[in-house]
């Protein structure tokens, strides 16, 4: 009995292949029609009809048994396959299609059809923002346990990119322009990749082969990867996926909104306004790598061993944070407010959801919520620890801030309040133990503590050298997460551990060595902004 095909393959992916692959492809584009029949037949899918897209595949619509549709997709290259197979194995769970089937000896796979329907969905607000984050998260993936057996970035540049090149200049005849292509292709060899950025790269991010699924979110689909330097596809998405669209605004003068991975405490590609950095470093050691050395050794890390991030978020708001209330007390069941739910919704954009291989928060409810929003359906397991949890304020408990901070502007930062267990020097140094706790776990990571704790790390990321620890903070914002790698976050952890350490016993009135910021014409506060304290208004929170 002869299988069912869907007849011969659309003119159009005819014409697009034969361009690509030159006539060799016309006998294979005869056979292209069976083998799809063939796999259908062998997974139990019912064919629909073509999907008309591509430039080295044929691409079908299916429906499995239960009804879910699925593209079936035939390449002509069995190498290309292959590796296409094995990256989205390497990217299992992250914002890929899904590879459900796939048959070797045909070069077919049945792949997830995102959003239910061809070309996916509608994205939500944040288009850019949610679409590096899905790109960093694919980095992330790709990082984890051995690098696959992939075309490396050099010998793509090599033996691909520098030819090409090289054949347009003589299609384009760009007379005295020639000799300066020529010499940038001759140094394109002395470029030299991070291996710490190192991991299976998408390398074809235009804009059609990115997808939104029926929640908007993105799904990076047609993969053509190579192993090497991360920074390749943030460039290669930075020209080619039209960054403009979305808001019309200049691309340049948005890049600094983006969550681009880093690497240390500098950005991967957006460098210092008005030049950029190299975006591959040449043969010569960095200025700064022995400064990095001793951060890596903290890191518990070798050179050239790849660094990750840990993203460290206070929870979303309460009905208390909003009214500047006190709550030291975890038994209380204090949970977030509306605005708190929503804002969880927004640190989606940010999160690289699909990598994270760690959750943790504290033991309060309103920590414990934000991360159960934040890991989505189905929940990962989430790590408790208990170091992370805010102050102690003792009978400050339930009352506003401001009765806290006259009481702690007057005692200092190491004498306990009334009926309290620790000192707020005590609580920090607690907390600070509870990050360097969470470390032990696998990143990248997402840690939801609470105000005081990110408002320290904050005051540490900016200071300027010679300050000393204050007593008062500025404001931490509610569930905006600050991303650190592994190897900042060792360093911040030692230098801020050693300003406790030296702040030495603590002096008559027991503010021990810390400074104290004060708001013109008032006592000292939680932020460094000024602030009308009239009984009328909301007071400050650390």
């Amino acid at each position: 009995m002869t299988t069912q095909t869907l007849g011969d393959v659309p003119p159009g992916c005819r014409r697009r292949l034969l361009d690509h692959y030159g006539s060799t492809a016309a006998a294979w584009l005869r056979a292209a029609p069976h083998l799809l029949a063939e796999a259908a037949e062998r997974w139990k899918l019912t064919l629909r009809s073509y999907h008309d897209a591509g430039h080295a595949s044929v691409v079908a619509l299916a429906t499995a048994l239960d009804g879910t549709p699925l593209i079936l997709k035939a390449w002509y290259e069995p190498l290309r396959y292959r590796q296409e197979i094995t990256a989205l194995q390497t990217w299992a769970g992250g914002p890929i299609a899904d590879a459900i089937e796939a048959a070797d000896d045909l070069s077919v796979a049945a792949l997830e059809l995102i959003g239910g329907r061809p070309g996916g969905g509608a994205p939500l607000s944040r288009e850019t923002q949610m679409v590096a984050a899905a790109i960093q998260g694919l980095h992330g993936l790709g990082q984890r346990g051995t690098l696959p057996d992939l075309p490396s970035l050099a010998h793509f540049r090599r033996e691909v990119v520098v030819p090409r090149i090289r054949q347009r200049v003589r299609r384009l005849n760009l007379g005295s322009l020639e000799p300066l292509v020529e010499e940038a292709c001759e140094e394109l060899p002395g470029l030299r990749e991070d291996p710490a950025r190192t991991t299976v790269l998408h390398a074809d991010l235009y804009r059609e082969n990115v997808l939104f699924d029926g929640g908007g979110h993105p799904r990076l689909i047609d993969p053509h990867p190579l192993v090497g330097d991360a920074v390749f596809d943030w460039a290669f998405w930075t020209v080619y996926y039209d960054l403009e669209r979305e808001s019309g605004r200049p691309a340049d003068r948005r890049l600094s909104d983006l969550p681009y991975p880093r690497s240390g405490d500098h950005a991967v590609v957006q460098g210092p306004r008005g030049r950029r950095p190299p975006l591959l470093h040449r043969d010569q050691r960095p200025r700064e790598a022995e400064d990095r050395e001793g951060a890596l050794h903290a890191a518990g890390l070798q050179p050239g061993e790849r660094s990750v991030t840990t993203y460290i978020l206070r929870h979303g708001q309460t009905d208390y944070s909003k009214r500047y209330l006190v709550n030291g007390d975890p038994t209380r069941p204090i949970r977030l407010s509306e605005e708190g739910v929503r804002s969880c919704g927004r640190a989606w954009a940010v999160l690289p959801l699909h990598s994270v291989r760690t959750w943790l928060a504290s033991e309060f409810p309103r920590a414990r919520q934000t991360a159960a929003l934040l890991m989505g359906v189905p929940k990962a397991e989430l790590v408790v620890i208990g170091q992370l949890n805010e102050l102690d304020y003792g009978e400050f408990e339930g009352r506003p801030f401001l009765e806290y901070a006259a009481w702690l502007d007057h005692h200092g930062g190491e004498r306990r309040p009334p009926g309290a267990r620790e000192s707020q020097r005590e609580g920090i140094r607690r907390m600070l133990a509870g990050v360097r706790a969470a470390l032990e776990h696998p990143g990248p990571r997402v840690l939801v503590c609470h105000g005081l704790l990110v408002s320290v790390l904050l005051w540490h990321r900016d200071r300027s050298p010679g300050d000393a620890m204050p007593l008062f903070f500025p404001e931490a914002p509610c569930a905006e997460p600050l991303a650190v790698t592994d190897e900042a976050l060792h360093g911040w952890l030692k230098a801020l551990l050693t300003d406790l350490d030296g702040e030495g016993a603590s002096d008559g009135d027991g503010r021990g060595g810390a400074a104290i910021l004060r708001a013109e014409g008032g006592s000292a506060v939680a932020t460094v902004d000024r602030v009308d304290h009239s009984p009328e208004e909301d007071s400050p929170h650390a």
